[in-house]
């Protein structure tokens, strides 16, 4: 991926494009494939709920009033193209960065497959419409807290959504390989 991923519409079709890649590989997945874990790992599933609850805190900001962003103040540097927040966010998961609190997965069972691809679906959507509702130009004006990465902007957080998901998506199709041989 090159940072050829910038304007509020890139980042729509990026979002587009990565969220309904994983929708449609879960969709096509056995409830059984869906419950693979390796020892001491996340299952198929609980990737994909970490994705749905990793989006939704995006997606309360981003739709509500720009009010409550205001009070996470300004970017105190300059801002990242796509790559540079894929290599800040590589360089914590090098360091041994996992998700905490709420942001870790429930355990699930078979019978909660089809209401987590369905959650993820309806993140995805919300996300799409937040999007939509934003200038091209405040995406860089207004930022907001990642856990890991400290402030980034709107436009930031936007590019870390489209990787983390297509991370994650590498990461569940990888599990199911390592399973299978």
């Amino acid at each position: 991926m090159t940072d050829s991923i910038h304007s509020k519409l890139d980042i729509i079709e990026n979002i587009t494009q990565a969220f309904d890649q994983v929708s449609g590989f879960m969709y096509s997945l056995t409830s059984a494939q869906f419950m693979q874990a390796s020892t001491g790992q996340w299952s198929v599933g609980q990737h994909l709920h970490h994705l749905v609850l990793s989006t939704l805190p995006i997606n309360a900001l981003l739709l509500g009033d720009i009010e409550h962003i205001k009070v996470f103040g300004a970017l105190e540097r300059d801002t990242w193209n796509y790559e540079q927040l894929v290599t800040q966010y590589q360089a914590y998961l090098t360091q041994g960065a996992k998700a905490k609190g709420k942001f870790v997965p429930d355990e699930l069972t078979p019978y909660d497959k089809q209401e987590v691809i369905e959650a993820f679906v309806q993140a995805k959507e919300a996300l799409i419409l937040a999007v939509e509702q934003w200038d091209d130009d405040q995406l860089d004006n207004y930022c907001i807290p990642h856990p890991l990465l400290g402030k980034l902007s709107v436009r930031e957080m936007l590019f870390f959504t489209i990787y983390h998901t297509r991370h994650h998506f590498q990461g569940i199709k990888r599990l199911l390989r390592n399973i299978l041989n």
